[in-house]
């Protein structure tokens, strides 16, 4: 049982995004991949449950409601350094408005209505 345990814990990915809409859509993906699922609208909210000994990936939004997803991804490296950051933007890669994000993930991807795209980066972080 605790090995059970240990195991659903290294599977629990963190949805960070305020569109309601787009969080159900990762949470579905990644649900079907195995993965747990807990979200949180904001950087803030994230961070007050965030825990590094639960939380196997982090998938933030680059805007967000309050600090940035830029500025969250920046507080939560000094909570946790290795956690893997998967950064999702509506906004093409290099664009200038979002280089400080794309400096803080660990992946950056653009939003994209493809979902096959979307589920083969979560399939990377599922081994």
């Amino acid at each position: 049982m605790a090995l059970e345990q240990d195991l659903s814990k290294q599977r629990t990915v963190l949805v960070v995004d305020d569109d309601e809409f787009s969080a159900s859509i990762y949470q579905a993906i990644l649900t079907d991949l195995g993965f747990s699922v807990r979200t949180a609208e904001s950087g803030e909210q994230a961070l007050k449950t965030f825990d590094p000994k639960d939380v196997r990936l982090v998938v933030v939004d680059s805007r967000l409601p309050g600090m940035s997803g830029a500025e969250f991804v920046r507080e939560l490296r000094t909570r946790a350094a290795s956690v893997p950051v998967l950064g999702l933007s509506g906004f093409a890669p290099g664009a200038a408005c979002n280089a400080d994000f794309e400096a803080a993930v660990t992946e950056y991807q653009s939003k994209t209505d493809n979902l096959d795209d979307l589920e083969a980066v979560f399939r990377r972080y599922a081994v």
